[in-house]
């Protein structure tokens, strides 16, 4: 028998989460017309970067934080690696969120490109941040098409 009342330790029950969580992400590209997706941009055009996933198990209303998405060009030859203006942005994590989510992240007019046009490989990832801003428990990687930049007709 315990002698002080903090020595007493009572026992609880936990139950096994099946699944505890799974997930995808994906990446395409649209063009400023509207359509997607596409592979192929005027260097004068601009486009979006769209990205999607979705999270589900018996975990998932038990997250709470903040979703950080970052996007980017990786250079397939002799272009620059492109940085992409709000390219990593947070996103809050909703309670009781159905698990799906879009961003969309903006690419910009006058991507500089050859004339024999530029290849660009989509890459996204996804990670997580708990309520007191601490690195997360998800984190995800995604490349998405590859992209070629050309010099429209007008140039």
């Amino acid at each position: 028998m315990p002698n002080d009342v903090t020595d007493m330790k009572c026992e609880f029950e936990l139950e096994p989460y099946k699944p505890g969580m799974t997930g995808w992400i994906s990446a395409y590209i649209r063009d400023n017309d509207g359509t997607d997706p596409v592979t192929v941009i005027d260097c004068d055009s601009g486009g979006t970067i769209v990205i999607e996933w979705d999270i589900d198990g018996s975990l998932r209303d038990h997250m709470c934080g903040k979703w950080c998405v970052t996007a980017y060009l990786e250079s397939i030859g002799p272009g620059p690696e492109l940085a992409l203006p709000g390219g990593c942005e947070c996103i809050d994590w909703e309670p009781c969120h159905d698990g799906s989510w879009k961003k969309e992240i903006a690419i910009p007019q006058g991507i500089e490109c050859t004339d024999c046009g530029s290849l660009y490989q989509v890459g996204v990832t996804l990670t997580s941040k708990d309520g007191c801003g601490n690195p997360g428990h998800v984190a995800a990687f995604c490349k998405g098409a590859t992209v070629m930049f050309y010099k429209g007709t007008d140039h």
